[in-house]
């Protein structure tokens, strides 16, 4: 359609899924997670000249090979080797976990209706437990009856989506079914901060350059971020009461670490993406040490890191 400009959307498109776009896609594209590709033209040099990003990694692999690795029998240090082997068992993982992803939204669709139907309920009995009609409250008994009903047969179709939950016994279908509404809670957390990230990039931009923004882009930029103030402040509270719930019934002894605790608006908008927080932890379903133990998480970006730098180097 535009013949012209092909060139630069090509360009463009590749770019989005290398950094913005699924993990998946970022897993596939960025150079940073793929030998032989590089730093992304126009900012290898600046990067290896300006940061020491080798030098740097080097450092840090150095410091993290004399810890302990608690991971190995018998006990030995962590090596460049066991964080290259951890990324290609999270590689596989994240490459076979796509194909399930569908059904878990299913799911989480249907446990979300399930919760609204319980919520319904329970207003119900609470609307009508005062009336005085001996009629009013047969007929609330009548409504609570089949809205239990309904909540049956969702719960039967919800089994029959397929995937591991329908082979998995009640006890870890009821564990499995809070770990899947906390995950829709924590996606719509994260899709909030996505959005609040690109909502503030001028002023960051800005603020790296040394440069002001103009009174009117300001203006803008503070009344996008109140627009979506109410609807972040729903998904906080969303998912503080669903991590609270899951860690109360699976995991009582996770409940007073401080990563755990409830938090603010202001809180939330002092995350970037790269904040710890957005680990996967005890929602992701492997319990693999490139998925629970930031040591290794770290090292990992460091082994990468180091990789790329070599690149440029042999490129000059």
């Amino acid at each position: 359609m535009f013949p012209d400009v092909i060139d630069c959307m090509k360009f463009a498109t590749s770019i989005f899924h290398s950094y913005v776009h699924k993990w998946e896609c970022q897993l596939k594209y960025n150079p940073r997670y793929n030998i032989g590709w590089g730093l992304s033209d126009g900012e290898g040099l600046e990067r290896l000249w300006s940061y020491l990003s080798a030098l740097h990694n080097l450092d840090l692999l150095n410091k993290l090979t004399a810890e302990p690795n608690p991971h190995l029998q018998p006990p030995s240090n962590f090596t460049a080797e066991f964080f290259q082997l951890q990324w290609d068992l999270q590689l596989n993982f994240e490459s076979q976990k796509h194909s399930d992803k569908e059904v878990k939204k299913k799911l989480a669709d249907f446990f979300e209706q399930g919760e609204l139907l319980k919520e319904s309920a329970d207003m119900l009995v609470a609307t009508l437990a005062g009336a005085p009609s001996d009629e009013n409250q047969a007929h609330a008994t009548t409504i609570l009856q089949q809205i239990h009903v309904l909540q049956g047969i969702q719960d039967a179709e919800a089994a029959d989506i397929g995937g591991e939950f329908g082979d998995l016994n009640p006890a870890d279908k009821k564990q499995q079914k809070s770990k899947i509404l906390l995950w829709r809670a924590k996606s719509a957390l994260f899709k909030a901060a996505v959005e609040l990230q690109a909502e503030t990039q001028p002023l960051r931009a800005s603020k790296d350059r040394g440069e002001q923004l103009g009174t009117r882009l300001k203006e803008k930029i503070y009344a996008a971020i109140k627009r979506r103030k109410n609807g972040v402040v729903k998904a906080i509270k969303t998912f503080c009461k669903q991590r609270k719930a899951y860690l109360t019934a699976y995991a009582p002894t996770e409940l007073a670490l401080p990563e755990n605790q409830d938090f603010e608006y202001q809180d939330f908008m002092k995350m970037g993406l790269d904040d710890p927080f957005w680990n996967d932890g005890y929602l992701c379903l492997s319990r693999d040490p490139w998925a629970v133990d930031p040591v290794v998480q770290t090292g990992i970006h460091a082994t990468h890191g180091l990789e790329q730098s070599s690149e440029e180097l042999q490129q000059l």
